[in-house]
Parts: structure tokens; C-alpha cells; sequence
């Protein structure tokens, strides 16, 4: 599969070959090279596939979640949506940069990408990524888009993952958007 991989002319076997990568976690250095195929099918795969590779080393799992983290500026919309779920599950100790990469996203135009941001900011906490800190600085960000989101299931994945910051004791947050909740 790994020769096939970054060898073959056809898109669609290297995607294909990049999904079966999944059940041989000693090829995620190979999937981490496809994060960079010039077709974004390939690069979806790729991206989705990171995130079922349990068994990643640390230094693997270092350079998968840079190239993650390089994926949330992909053009296309499936290569980044995917980048950032695999990236809560490759990541272990999140650094301010990478948290900061990853709180942008909430500026997506597509909701299911927002929906998806909230979803790793609280897969992040519930891994103890998160610290005091950061906490505080994304309540801030997440008050200026609570007033303009009108997506229901954002905004339940908002409401969820303020919940696991026990919101209530940052005073200054506006929650109104999030009462008929």
C-alpha cells in the first residue's frame, strides 16, 4: 500500500490506499507525506485517516500534527475539516500557537466547520490540553461569536463545551444566545 501510495498516477488509489493505511499504524509517516498530495482527495483521506492511528509515537505524532496544523489553511473544505478532527485525537500537549490555530477556526463561513472547532476545543479539554488561561481567552472569542452564529447545532457545541469550562464563574461572557438551550 505504501509504495502504491506515493507512486501511483491514479488519485483515487492513492486515496484508497491512504484510507487501508489506518489498520498499520507504523505507516503514519506515510499518511503524514500524503497531507501534502497535490490531490485533495488523497489529502482527505489522509487527514481523516491520522486520527484512527492510535498507536503514533511521539515524534510521529509531533510531525503529524504539524502537518495537521498546516491542513486548516488547506483550499479545500473537507481536507481541513478532517485535518482538525484527526488533530484532537493526534494531539497530546497543545502548545498557544497550535491553540490559537485552532480557536480561528471558529471564523469559518462553513458552520459545520464551527460545529467541528467547538467539538475538538472540548475533545482538547476533556484531554486536559486546555489550561487556565487559554480557557479564559477562548470564552472571549467564543462572546463574539455567539451574537452573530444562527446555527442551531453550533450552537449547541458552543453550549456543550462552555459547559465543561463551568462558564458560570466568567461573569463577563454574554450567554444570552444560548438560553433557549
Amino acid at each position: 500500500f505504501a509504495v502504491s501510495l506515493e507512486q501511483d498516477p491514479d488519485p483515487f488509489i492513492r486515496a484508497n490506499a491512504t484510507w487501508l493505511l489506518i489498520l498499520y499504524a507504523k505507516y503514519s509517516d506515510v499518511l503524514i507525506h500524503a497531507l501534502n498530495d497535490e490531490n485533495a482527495i488523497v489529502r482527505r483521506k489522509a487527514a481523516n485517516s491520522l486520527g484512527y492511528v492510535y498507536r503514533i509515537m511521539v515524534d510521529e505524532e509531533n510531525r503529524a500534527s504539524e502537518e495537521l496544523l498546516r491542513r486548516f489553511e488547506d483550499d479545500d473544505i473537507y481536507v481541513r475539516y478532517f485535518a482538525l478532527n484527526s488533530f484532537s485525537y493526534v494531539k497530546k500537549d497543545l502548545t498557544h500557537e497550535e491553540f490559537s490555530l485552532v480557536l480561528k477556526l471558529l471564523n469559518e463561513k462553513n458552520s459545520a466547520m464551527r460545529k467541528k472547532t467547538y467539538e475538538t476545543l472540548a475533545r482538547l479539554k476533556l484531554k486536559g490540553s486546555l489550561n487556565s488561561l487559554e480557557e479564559h481567552e477562548i470564552l472571549i472569542e467564543i462572546q463574539k461569536h455567539l451574537l452573530n452564529e444562527t446555527d442551531e447545532n453550533v450552537l449547541a457545541n458552543a453550549y456543550y463545551f462552555l459547559s465543561l469550562l463551568n462558564f458560570e464563574k466568567y461573569k463577563s461572557i454574554d450567554t444570552s444566545p444560548l438560553e433557549e438551550f
